[in-house]
């Protein structure tokens, strides 16, 4: 019987992802490159690690590979994609998760466990979406952007590139939200976020100096 599953090679090593790959019936694992083996240490012993960028470059198989992120920064996420950029860069997803038909989705994003992506929604390239985060209708997730467990971005919103939402962090309607922001968790953001600000509370209020303003 032939194997019809998509080799997976993981640049960083994120015990989730794996679940992911090795859990899914499309996907299969090759290996992980990090810069060192990290895995032992995390009992999984059966994961094959490939080096680190370096080695990696040097020792690359001639072999049919598709890559995915599993760093959980929106910059790591950016500059790992712009350097394997050369490289089949896939879009990982859990059988688990509900992309609607009229949703668009860019290459390098991962989307975890019981993820929902209703029509219209946009999701821009090395996104990571994690376990029940949802996103829904016409919204637009920047490029590199993270969604952690449970965040909602509800109808209609704009999040910029780099962007952190953290677990369980509500986006309301309409509400733009500028690139290299992180919404912390539990957080409810009600109005325009300007860029590269920090915001926690209900509602969301700008961190200034470690004093929310």
């Amino acid at each position: 019987m032939t194997d019809n599953k998509i080799n997976i090679v993981l640049v960083g090593f994120d015990l989730e992802i794996i679940d992911l790959i090795e859990s899914s019936p499309h996907y299969k694992l090759h290996g992980y490159i990090d810069f060192k083996d990290v895995s032992k240490q995390f009992g999984c012993n059966d994961i094959n690690y490939l080096g680190n960028d370096e080695t990696w470059m040097k020792n690359r198989p001639d072999k049919d590979l598709t890559f995915a992120f599993g760093m959980n920064s929106p910059q790591i996420r950016k500059d790992l994609f712009l350097r394997y950029r050369s490289e089949n860069i896939g879009i990982i997803k859990s059988a688990s998760c509900y992309i609607a038909r009229k949703a668009t989705i860019e290459i390098g994003t991962v989307i975890q466990h019981h993820v929902t992506i209703m029509p219209m929604a946009k999701i821009g390239k090395g996104c990571l979406l994690n376990i029940n985060s949802t996103v829904h209708h016409e919204s637009d997730i920047g490029d590199f952007s993270i969604l952690a467990p449970g965040a909602m971005v509800l109808g209609r919103v704009n999040i910029g590139e780099r962007v952190y939402i953290g677990a369980g962090a509500i986006i309301k309607e309409n509400c733009c939200v500028g690139p290299g922001s992180v919404i912390g968790a539990g957080s409810v953001v009600i109005r325009d976020i300007p860029d590269n600000s920090t915001m926690v509370g209900v509602p969301a209020k700008k961190v200034i100096k470690d004093v929310v303003k």
